[in-house]
C-alpha cells in the first residue's frame, strides 16, 4: 500500500459520508422514523373515525313507547278535565233550561222564542227614518219654509228620526212589549202588574208625544208659524183642512205605526224576559258545543303530534343508519390504504437500503455499517391498525316492534278519549 493510501481512503470515506448524509444506518433510521410517524398519524385518524362510528352505533334515540306514554298521559288528563267541564256546563244548562221552563209555565207562554235580528232591524229603522225624512223635507221645501234643500233635509230627517226613535225604541221596545205583560200569568204578582200598568201609562204618554210632534209639523206646514206654535182649535182646523198637512200627518203616522210594530221584536222577543231566559240556555248550549269541538280538536292534535314524533324518530334512525354505512365504508377504504402503504413502504425501504449499500460499497469497497439494519416491523404495525367490525343490521334493532306497540297504545287511548268525551257531551244534550 502506498504511504498516502490511508489518507486517500479517509478522503473517500468523507466524500461517501457527504454523499450518503450521516451514513447508511442514519439514513435508514431516518427513513423508517419518517414513515413510522406518517403511518401512525393515519392509524390515529382511523382510530378516531372508528370511535366516532362506535359513538354513532351507541346513539340515543327517544323511545317510541315513552313518546306515546307521554301523549297518552296528556290525553287521559285532558279527557278527565273535559268530562268535568262538560258535566259542569251541562248542569248549568239544565238549570237554565229549568228556569226557562218555569218562566214559560208561569207566564203561560206556549210558543217558540222569536229570534230578533238587531243589526237588520237597525238598518230597517234607519231606512224608515231616511225615507220619511225625505218625504217630510219635500213638503217643507215646497211650502217655502226652508232656504234650500239642505235645510229642508235637515228638518225632515230630524222630525223623522225623532218619530222613528220614539215609536220603535221607546214606544215599541221599552213600553209596548210590556202592554200585556203578565196578563196570562198563572200567578201575577204585584211587580208584574206594576210593570204592566206603568208601561201602559208610559206608552200612552209616548203616543201623545208622537202625536204632538206630528200635529206640530202639520200646523207649521199649514200656518207657516215656526215659533210659538199654538195648538188652538183655529190652528188645528187650519191644519186639518190643509192637504199638505194631512199628508204630513198621514206619512208620519204610517211610519210611526210601522216603527212601533217593528220595535216590538226588533231587538228582543216581544215578551219581556223570554229572550233573557232563553239566552242562558243558548249560551250554555253553545258553550258545551264549543268545549266538545275544541277539546276534540286538541286531543286529535296531541295524537297526531305523537305519531309525527314517532315517525321523526324512525327517520332519524334510518338517516343515522345510512350515515353509518357511509362512514364504515370510508373507514374500511382508509384501512386498506394504510395496509397498502405499509406493504409498499416495505418494498421501498428495501430498495432504498440496496441503493445506499451499493453506493457505499462502490466507493469504499466494503459493506457499510447498518447494511444489516432490521426492516419494518410490518407485523407490529399491522397489529396496531384497528379492525372494523360493525354489524349495522342490529342498529335500531327492535324499534319497528316497539313502534307498533306505541302506535297501537296511542290509537287505543285516542279512541277511548273520543268515546268518553262524546258520551259526556251527549249527556248535556
Amino acid at each position: 500500500m502506498k504511504p498516502n493510501s490511508y489518507g486517500e481512503n479517509k478522503i473517500a470515506s468523507t466524500i461517501t459520508n457527504a454523499l450518503l448524509g450521516a451514513g447508511v444506518r442514519s439514513d435508514l433510521n431516518s427513513w423508517k422514523q419518517e414513515f413510522d410517524r406518517k403511518i401512525r398519524e393515519r392509524i390515529e385518524h382511523l382510530a378516531a373515525d372508528i370511535n366516532d362510528i362506535k359513538s354513532m352505533m351507541q346513539a340515543y334515540f327517544p323511545s317510541p313507547v315513552a313518546t306515546a306514554d307521554t301523549a297518552i298521559s296528556r290525553i287521559i288528563a285532558l279527557t278527565d278535565m273535559v268530562k268535568a267541564d262538560l258535566s259542569a256546563t251541562g248542569e248549568f244548562k239544565k238549570a237554565a233550561l229549568r228556569y226557562l221552563n218555569a218562566f214559560q209555565i208561569k207566564h203561560n207562554i206556549d210558543r217558540m222564542l222569536i229570534i230578533a235580528k238587531p243589526s237588520e232591524s237597525a238598518v230597517f229603522l234607519a231606512g224608515m227614518a231616511v225615507v220619511e225624512g225625505i218625504a217630510t223635507a219635500l213638503f217643507f221645501l215646497g211650502g217655502g219654509f226652508t232656504a234650500g234643500i239642505g235645510e229642508a233635509l235637515g228638518l225632515g230627517l230630524t222630525i223623522s228620526s225623532v218619530n222613528v226613535l220614539l215609536s220603535a225604541c221607546v214606544g215599541g221596545f221599552i213600553f209596548g212589549r210590556y202592554w200585556n205583560y203578565g196578563i196570562k200569568c198563572r200567578e201575577a204578582d204585584t211587580i208584574i202588574k206594576t210593570k204592566r200598568w206603568a208601561a201602559r201609562v208610559c206608552a200612552v204618554l209616548t203616543v201623545l208625544a208622537i202625536l204632538t210632534l206630528l200635529i206640530s209639523s202639520g200646523i207649521v206646514r199649514a200656518t207657516g208659524e215656526t215659533e210659538n206654535i199654538s195648538f188652538s182649535f183655529t190652528n188645528l182646523g187650519t191644519a186639518a183642512s190643509d192637504f199638505h198637512s194631512l199628508m204630513l200627518w198621514g206619512i208620519g203616522l204610517s211610519f210611526s205605526i210601522i216603527s212601533w210594530k217593528k220595535g216590538l221584536s226588533a231587538f228582543s222577543d216581544p215578551y219581556p224576559g223570554l229572550t233573557e231566559a232563553s239566552r242562558s240556555v243558548s249560551y250554555f248550549k253553545d258553550e258545551t258545543k264549543s268545549l266538545h269541538e275544541s277539546f276534540m280538536s286538541y286531543i286529535a292534535e296531541l295524537y297526531d303530534t305523537a305519531n309525527d314524533d314517532i315517525a321523526v324518530i324512525a327517520d332519524d334512525i334510518e338517516s343515522t343508519r345510512i350515515d353509518l354505512l357511509k362512514y364504515i365504508q370510508a373507514a374500511t377504504n382508509q384501512r386498506e390504504l394504510i395496509l397498502s402503504a405499509i406493504a409498499q413502504a416495505e418494498t421501498e425501504f428495501e430498495a432504498f437500503r440496496a441503493e445506499r449499500v451499493s453506493m457505499h460499497q462502490m466507493v469504499n469497497g466494503e459493506l457499510p455499517d447498518g447494511h444489516d439494519l432490521a426492516g419494518f416491523d410490518v407485523t407490529g404495525l399491522r397489529a396496531e391498525i384497528p379492525s372494523i367490525e360493525f354489524d349495522t343490521s342490529a342498529f335500531g334493532d327492535g324499534f319497528s316492534a316497539e313502534r307498533i306497540r306505541a302506535q297501537n297504545a296511542l290509537a287505543s287511548a285516542n279512541k277511548a278519549a273520543v268515546i268518553a268525551i262524546n258520551t259526556a257531551f251527549q249527556r248535556t244534550l
